[in-house]
């Protein structure tokens, strides 16, 4: 495949060389671990890097509470009565307490063994490891929901190909994942992460979704998060695919990355700083304009 390097920066400070792919647009990191590098990074190294604990704080966690409600009202309305739904990273368990609370059947997979330990406590079923670990009979499941994991896998087109054979036909696939086509303000350095292998946009992730055998059906950017969410359907009959990808998505992806490299450079970089700056001279005109409407100071009083 041909690649042109876009960035070489990442969190958490980490030399980190991504690429796009030039035919269609995918932005990935390369190289990339081996699945045996990426099972014990997860089992050991993951949540120390990013959280500093093995396991959530209790603040983390009322956090992940409120993030797992706004997810559900989000599929609410797509699941049957009592369906049977499994969470691929499912962390602590919080979404799957959610979808019991609401009558349905979850089931969990962590790759974490301290964060299983603790989902387990939602009365779920929850198996530690990796897609590529578990053996579920095919058609076990009305929905699949996956969190911020596709970005993580060595190999997404196999592991949604494995996630297929889960589910019923007709049943849904719910996936979030960061968007690099809206990267943090502009933010690269931010945005691409060592725990990351690939950075989705909507094509890219329609078109991995289509050919792994899915029919995405509906899609939606969250504006004040930076992620994208996408519903897909597992069709009822498989039907032969043939994706075509935009003849200038490698080189709209490019320049979106650099419009956005450049509005970090000059606006969101430094605006903090510069609202502060705006903002302290206000307060001192209105501190004089009420002392000179003779109001004076009336702190203290």
């Amino acid at each position: 495949m041909d690649f042109k390097p876009v960035w070489n920066r990442g969190h958490p400070g980490v030399f980190l060389p991504t690429v796009l792919c030039r035919t269609c647009g995918l932005v990935q990191t390369n190289p990339r671990p081996t699945r045996e590098e990426l099972s014990e990074f997860y089992a050991k190294d993951y949540r120390v890097l990013y959280s500093g604990a093995a396991i959530p704080n209790e603040h983390a966690r009322q956090g992940m509470k409120a993030q797992a409600r706004s997810r559900y009202a989000e599929v609410d309305h797509l699941l049957p009565a009592g369906s049977h739904v499994v969470e691929i990273g499912c962390a602590t368990g919080e979404f799957l307490a959610e979808l019991a609370a609401h009558g349905h059947v979850p089931v969990g997979i962590e790759a974490s063994p301290e964060c299983a330990a603790l989902a387990r406590a939602t009365g779920a079923e929850v198996r530690a490891g990796l897609i590529e670990d578990q053996e579920f009979a095919r058609g076990s499941f009305d929905s699949v929901c996956m969190f911020h994991v596709l970005e993580h896998l060595t190999s997404p087109r196999r592991s949604l190909g494995i996630i297929r054979q889960w589910l019923k036909p007709g049943g849904i696939l719910f996936i979030e994942v960061p968007d690099v086509a809206q990267p943090y303000h502009g933010n690269l350095s931010r945005f691409f992460q060592i725990a990351h292998n690939w950075s989705y946009s909507a094509a890219t992730l329609g078109a991995l979704l289509q050919v792994a055998g899915y029919r995405p059906s509906w899609a939606r950017r969250l504006v004040e998060g930076k992620f994208l969410r996408m519903i897909a359907v597992r069709p009822n009959v498989q039907d032969p695919v043939e994706i075509r990808f935009p003849t200038d998505g490698a080189e709209r992806m490019q320049s979106d990355l650099r419009r956005w490299r450049l509005k970090w450079l000059l606006w969101y970089k430094w605006r903090d700083i510069i609202l502060a700056g705006i903002a302290l001279p206000m307060r001192i005109v209105r501190r004089i304009t009420r002392i000179l409407s003779g109001q004076g100071d009336t702190r203290g009083r």
